[in-house]
């Protein structure tokens, strides 16, 4: 990397962060700020796990969070973990660091394939109760799947990957089901009585404890009984479900991106000598298990999904991944020598793929500029009305957020109102009358 590209991720990263500092608490961040600091930490984790759900690695953080109240460095330590996602995918998938400018273009590639692609980002990044909730255990998944890897066999390391897989598997259902299909397939895989031991066993054990500890919390059955989105729905009403939350997966950038994906794999092919098999060209560039095991995880990951009607794009983050995964393990295996490109190349793409991300880094900081601006604005200027209720303006045109920018207004959802959270912020006793 060139000076330039250094100083141009630079400020990219920092406009990610400093973004974040701008967007407001926003919809269950107030609500958790609200529980936490009036029942306090263990409290609020009881009531939680007893009324609303069994994701305790989820309650343990967002209770350190909301009750320490240190949200520039929450939010900066979640901007971190943002960039080491694809660097992630990166160790798994070429399993080596980084070592030249190539390597970089391709951990690049993979941000700007996150930032553009993910339909429900705003969702997963700038909002410290989704980051938390959706981020968090898809980024510890990848932390173990890249430890999983490792040949060290100290009792150590083995117990510490063990506690972390019941860590992560404690935080997102599709996150825990995801994992104990993949590391189920690989233990079966390379099971061995000589050598039952091993790290794919210590993990999927880890991630059984945790579905039982999960399954046990009575908050799953209260909210199955009380929440809407999980009540049943006719088999018509699931598909239609299920064909918007594939609409929304293949948008626009999405299928840019693997456009540019497919002529990549398409190139590659085209570079070998005609007298290599067909069979001899995927067997050297195709790991079975990995991909398979993926596909069959990914499946029954999406069949449990739309079975309980939570069809949410916020959970997708993790199908993005294993996209990029796929793709990068593929790359993985092509000789470093084609195509032939020169760091002076290389650094040129880089280029521009750094200066096309900031463009569109700097749209989002204006939008979430506006937003805060407006949020604080109409936060000091609502009006209280004889009947009771309040009225809130409604965000202007210039106020029209960025695709990666969360909001869950008011104004849009009156529902809301009946949250809490809203409630004691915005100090409403009956309602509200957006205009």
């Amino acid at each position: 990397m060139n000076k330039l590209n250094i100083t141009l991720l630079s400020i990219l990263v920092l406009t990610l962060f400093v973004i974040f500092l701008v967007v407001p608490l926003m919809c269950d961040d107030l609500l958790n700020s609200y529980q936490v600091n009036k029942m306090g930490y263990f409290e609020y984790i009881s009531y939680n796990y007893n009324n609303w759900t069994g994701r305790l690695q989820n309650l343990l953080l967002l209770g350190l969070v909301f009750s320490t109240e240190l949200f520039v460095v929450t939010k900066f330590v979640i901007i971190s973990i943002f960039i080491l996602v694809p660097v992630l995918v990166f160790l798994i998938t070429h399993k080596k660091l980084p070592s030249n400018a190539l390597d970089f273009l391709l951990i690049l590639f993979c941000l700007a394939f996150l930032w553009f692609c993910t339909s429900a980002l705003d969702e997963n990044i700038f909002w410290i109760t989704g980051a938390i909730v959706y981020l968090i255990p898809t980024t510890l998944f990848l932390l173990l799947v890249y430890l999983s890897n490792s040949a060290s066999k100290s009792i150590i390391f083995r117990f510490s990957i063990f506690l972390l897989s019941i860590f992560t598997f404690l935080g997102l259902e599709q996150i825990t089901i995801y994992g104990l299909i993949f590391f189920g397939l690989y233990s079966l895989s390379e099971f061995k009585i000589k050598s039952i031991v091993n790290n794919y066993n210590i993990i999927f054990c880890g991630a059984l404890i945790s579905t039982f500890i999960m399954a046990l919390s009575p908050g799953n059955y209260v909210r199955l009984k009380s929440d809407g989105q999980f009540s049943s729905y006719p088999f018509k009403d699931r598909v239609l479900q299920f064909l918007d939350y594939l609409v929304s997966y293949f948008n626009a950038p999405h299928l840019v991106f693997l456009g540019m994906m497919g002529i990549l794999v398409i190139l590659n092919f085209q570079s070998f000598n005609s007298s290599i098999s067909l069979k001899q060209l995927i067997a050297k560039f195709l790991d079975y298990k990995f991909i398979f095991f993926n596909i069959i995880s990914v499946v029954i990951c999406v069949i449990f999904i739309v079975s309980i009607n939570a069809v949410y794009n916020r959970t997708q983050l993790i199908f993005y991944i294993v996209e990029i995964m796929l793709f990068c393990k593929y790359l993985a295996n092509i000789d470093p020598k084609y195509p032939n490109l020169t760091n002076k190349k290389v650094n040129i793409f880089i280029t521009m793929v750094l200066i096309i991300f900031s463009l569109d880094i700097l749209y989002c900081l204006k939008s979430a500029y506006y937003f805060n601006r407006f949020e604080n604005y109409r936060h000091l200027n609502r009006i209280s009305l004889p009947d009771g209720t309040v009225e809130i303006k409604k965000l202007p045109p210039k106020c029209r957020l960025h695709r990666n920018i969360y909001s869950n207004d008011i104004t849009e959802y009156p529902e809301n109102i009946y949250n809490l959270s809203y409630a004691h912020y915005l100090k409403l006793d009956k309602g509200i009358y957006a205009k």
